[in-house]
C-alpha cells in the first residue's frame, strides 16, 4: 500500500468475490498536486475533529462559494467569520469533487483556519479564537486544548 505523502495513487489488483481479480481505484480526498494546509495552531485530533463536526451539523451555512470562485473578498470573510465564531460552514456552488478538495486546502491555507470536514458541497473550518479567554469551543471539543 502507498503511504499518503507519495504521488497519485494508482490501480491495485486485488480479489473481488468468488476470487476474480479486480482493478480498484483508491481514491484521496487531498488532490497530490496539493500542499497541506499552513496552520498557525496545532492540528486537531480525529476526537475533536468529530465533534466539531457534530457541531457543525447545527450550524446554517455562513458562507456561500459560487461562480467567482475564491476570490480575497471571501477569504477575509472567511477570516472574520472564524474571528467572531471559530466554526464556519461553506457551501460551494457549481464545482465538482476535485475542485471542492483543491478550494478546501486552498481556504485552510490562505485563511490559517483547519478544514475539519467536507461532506457534498458543504465544508467546515475551524480556527480557536487568538486570545485564550475569548474561545467559545475550545472547552467543548475534549481535553486537549487546541492553541
Amino acid at each position: 500500500m502507498e503511504s499518503s505523502s507519495a504521488g497519485p495513487l494508482t490501480p491495485n489488483k486485488v480479489d473481488g468475490p468468488r476470487g476474480v481479480r479486480e482493478n480498484v481505484t483508491l481514491r484521496r480526498f487531498r488532490p497530490a498536486s496539493a500542499s497541506p494546509p499552513i496552520m498557525n495552531h496545532r492540528t486537531l485530533t480525529g476526537a475533536q475533529k468529530t465533534r466539531l463536526r457534530g457541531l457543525g451539523q447545527k450550524l446554517a451555512v455562513s458562507l456561500k462559494l459560487g461562480k467567482g470562485g475564491l476570490t480575497p473578498a471571501l477569504v477575509e470573510a472567511v477570516r472574520e467569520q472564524l474571528r467572531t465564531r471559530e466554526l464556519v460552514k461553506l457551501r460551494f456552488y457549481g464545482a465538482d469533487r476535485e475542485e471542492r478538495a483543491a478550494l478546501c486546502l486552498r481556504i485552510a491555507s490562505e485563511g490559517g483556519c483547519e478544514c475539519v470536514g467536507a461532506a457534498g458541497h458543504t465544508a467546515l473550518f475551524f480556527r480557536p479564537h487568538p486570545e485564550p479567554a475569548l474561545r467559545r469551543l475550545t472547552a467543548d471539543i475534549g481535553q486537549n486544548e487546541v492553541h
